[in-house]
C-alpha cells in the first residue's frame, strides 16, 4: 500500500500543474487561436509549442515526412482546435507522446515566461502543455495501477461466475 500512497502524493503533488493548464486553457478563446492561426510562419520560439499541441492531441499531418512546416500547416488548417484542447482526454495519453513532447518540454526554452512576449495564445498552450505532461507523468503509474486492479477484480469475479456455472453441474 506504501507504493500506492506515494503515487497519490505524486498525484496531489502535480495538481497545481494541472489547474495552472486548465486555467491557461479556459483563458484561450476562439479570437486567441484564429490570430495564432492566423501567422504565415510561426516565431521560432512557439514552434515547440506548436509542435507539442500537435503531438498530444494527435492532430493529423499528412505529409509523413512530419517537418516544421507540416506541423504548423495541421495546426493552422485544424478548425476545432480548441474543441480538441477542452476535451483532450488527459488520463489516455499514449506513452509515444509523452517521450516525443519530452525532447521538446526539456528545453530551457519551453517555458510560458519565454514565450509571453511573441504570443498570448502560444503561452496559455505552453501552460497547458507542460500541466498535462506534469498531471501524465504522475498518473501513469497510478492509472496502471488501478487498470491492473481493474482486470483483476474482473477476473475474480469471472472465477466467481464459473464457480458459480460448475456447482450446477452434478458430476
Amino acid at each position: 500500500m506504501t507504493a500506492f500512497k506515494n503515487l497519490q502524493e505524486k498525484l496531489r503533488q502535480v495538481q497545481p500543474s494541472l489547474d495552472v493548464a486548465t486555467r491557461a486553457l479556459g483563458q484561450l478563446h476562439v479570437a486567441d487561436i484564429r490570430e495564432l492561426q492566423a501567422f504565415r510562419r510561426p516565431h521560432t520560439r512557439i514552434l515547440p509549442v506548436i509542435k507539442a499541441t500537435v503531438i498530444l492531441l494527435d492532430i493529423n499531418v499528412p505529409n509523413l515526412r512530419r517537418n516544421d512546416d507540416d506541423l504548423w500547416n495541421a495546426f493552422r488548417t485544424e478548425k476545432s482546435l480548441l474543441v480538441k484542447l477542452r476535451d483532450f482526454d488527459k488520463d489516455n495519453i499514449p506513452q509515444r507522446s509523452l517521450r516525443r513532447i519530452s525532447t521538446l518540454t526539456s528545453a530551457a526554452t519551453f517555458s510560458p515566461e519565454n514565450i509571453k512576449t511573441v504570443s498570448c495564445a502560444a503561452t496559455g498552450l505552453c501552460s497547458w502543455v507542460l500541466g498535462i505532461q506534469a498531471y501524465a507523468e504522475a498518473a501513469n503509474p497510478l492509472m496502471s495501477l488501478q487498470k491492473l486492479v481493474s482486470a483483476f477484480a474482473l477476473d475474480v469475479s469471472c472465477l466467481k461466475t464459473l464457480v458459480r456455472c460448475l456447482s450446477q453441474f452434478s458430476w
